[in-house]
């Protein structure tokens, strides 16, 4: 189904054989967008749940089975054709939508958080920001990461260049997200410098998929240094063939990295290729390529894990049925022979129109992977532990028409997003009902009726000694088995750590060049917020 292209390389050299060219580009031209002028995260209703979608998913009011259900449904208030749900990100208590098209093209993206994890915590979506300028596309992207925010507005225009694009960055400081700053993508009309991030830790990738004369796309990755993201890359990829659109897709989670497209022409038409990259130190390098074995496979939709496990989706292999190749590579994993392949997962219902694979998310225990292509639309849910069939399948009433249920999915801790952006009416429960005109979208939350206590928040501040935030620390929490969950201060000396499971201890640990800091224990049995960890003198 997928097959891994196996090249070796230098420093700096250019990879005929694949058409990509990378280097530390010193020609690379991004501006930097001051912190005024990014577009703010202001307080305003912009969604509202749906009465009558919140409660059981199942009919006669019965608790299903498996004990998910259909949590909330989150429709637009301000107008109509906006594409929500166009981008969707979840983790923990925090939810990021966007809707690249509202307010005639501005785009929008909205936050929602819930009180903790108990599965009646109703989300709610008040905090909202919209683009500066018609044709943005503010929020065509998004990637976030415990205290960092990326919105992708690829529609951005920068003097004469249309769809230059660019990308904004927000920090949560403990109790607000601040703008931080932004980056515009290289100068060239059309380069759609956004349309793709993805972000973890101190780094962030960004894609540009029309980059180049004949499109040949781009990929960036940056790093942030204390406390400052960097405008210029550590790293640039760059797709040499014509309407590659390299970059179309990212991702990123630890010390791994990934880009390519689903046009990107391997030994056939339309393959699709994903270039794997690893961190080590502060070096980041070249491992691996992986692309569909079928012309029109459009392997693309990717996830990845901080521990090594990478999942593409490869919704047109065999004539449009769809098929998800899974592959790991245990960390530190810095060579092609590391990987190994793990199983394909199969379309449960063997639709040839399906495109299974067409949205994929993982979190580390249960696989999200859409078929939109399935009559309106399905979402498989499996467990790690057994690919060959679904604990759950999720699809509209019968009647809901032409929503493309699961174009967008995101899948974290017992909670289940997904993005609907072409859908005109609700799918659920009250089929046919219209939104007010166009597409508008929508977005479903499902969540686990189990997890009253699914994981708590740690957070905190580290302080120097003279009591100033430290930025850009690693924060380190240990359990008693050995796992490690890490996190970096952001400008204030924040970090959180969000669903870490009650009734153990952790080993709190805290590493900075200049500072010295004394581990501590802690009994997790709730949420711990409000730590203060000071340097020693």
């Amino acid at each position: 189904m997928i097959r891994r292209l196996l090249i070796s390389l230098t420093f700096v050299v250019t990879l005929a054989a694949v058409g990509l060219a990378q280097s530390a580009s010193s020609s690379h031209s991004n501006g930097r967008i001051p912190p005024e002028k990014i577009p703010q995260l202001s307080t305003r209703q912009s969604h509202s749940s749906k009465a009558g979608l919140t409660g059981e998913f199942g009919s006669g009011g019965q608790v299903p089975s498996d004990n998910l259900f259909l949590r909330q449904a989150l429709i637009s208030s301000t107008g109509s054709n906006e594409s929500l749900g166009y981008s969707v990100v979840v983790q923990g208590n925090v939810m990021v939508i966007g809707a690249p098209n509202a307010y005639a093209g501005l785009g929008r993206i909205t936050m929602c958080t819930r009180a903790n994890s108990n599965w009646t915590s109703a989300w709610s979506c008040p905090t909202q920001s919209n683009g500066s300028n018609i044709g943005d596309g503010f929020g065509a992207s998004v990637a976030f990461d415990g205290t960092t925010l990326v919105v992708g507005a690829p529609g951005t225009t920068v003097g004469s260049d249309t769809g230059q694009g660019a990308i904004y960055l927000y920090e949560y400081n403990g109790t607000n997200w601040q703008p931080l700053a932004g980056i515009l993508g290289d100068s060239g009309a059309g380069n759609g410098f956004g349309r793709s991030v993805a972000v973890s830790g101190n780094y962030m990738i960004v894609g540009a998929d029309g980059f180049g004369t004949n499109h040949e796309g781009k990929a960036y990755i940056y790093e942030k240094s204390g406390g400052t993201w960097n405008s210029t890359p550590v790293m640039t990829m760059i797709g040499a063939s014509s309407n590659d659109h390299f970059g179309s897709v990212v991702v990123m989670s630890g010390s791994y990295a990934g880009a390519g497209g689903s046009d990107i022409d391997v030994g056939g038409t339309d393959n699709g290729e994903i270039r794997i990259y690893t961190l080590s130190g502060s070096t980041w390098s070249y491992i691996d390529a992986y692309h569909g074995v079928q012309s029109g496979s459009r392997l693309g939709p990717t996830a990845m894990t901080s521990d090594g496990k990478i999942i593409f989706g490869l919704p047109g292999w065999s004539s449009g049925e769809g098929i998800v190749a899974t592959w790991s590579c245990p960390a530190p994993c810095s060579s092609p022979a590391g990987f190994s392949w793990t199983g394909d997962i199969s379309n449960p219902s063997g639709t040839n129109s399906g495109n299974f694979g067409t949205g994929v998310s993982f979190d580390g225990s249960n696989y999200a992977l859409s078929a939109p292509g399935i009559s309106s639309g399905k979402v498989y849910l499996f467990s790690s532990s057994n690919l060959n069939s679904p604990f759950r399948d999720l699809g509209p009433d019968s009647g809901a028409t032409g929503i493309l249920f699961g174009s967008v999915v995101s899948i974290n801790a017992g909670v289940l997003a997904v993005g609907m952006p072409t859908a005109n009416e609700v799918p659920f429960h009250v089929t046919g009902s219209s939104l007010g005109g166009g597409y508008d979208g929508v977005v479903y939350v499902f969540q686990d009726y189990t997890t009253t206590a699914a994981g708590a928040v740690v957070s905190g501040r580290v302080r120097t000694s003279n009591g100033a935030g430290l930025k850009n620390a690693k924060v380190t929490l240990t359990d008693s088995q050995g796992s490690v969950r890490t996190a970096s201060t952001g400008s204030f000396g924040s970090f959180r750590f969000e669903n870490i499971p009650v009734g153990q201890d952790y080993v709190l640990t805290v590493g900075s060049k200049k500072y010295r800091f004394s581990p501590q224990t802690i009994s997790l049995t709730a949420d711990l917020t409000g730590l203060e960890i000071t340097a020693g003198r």
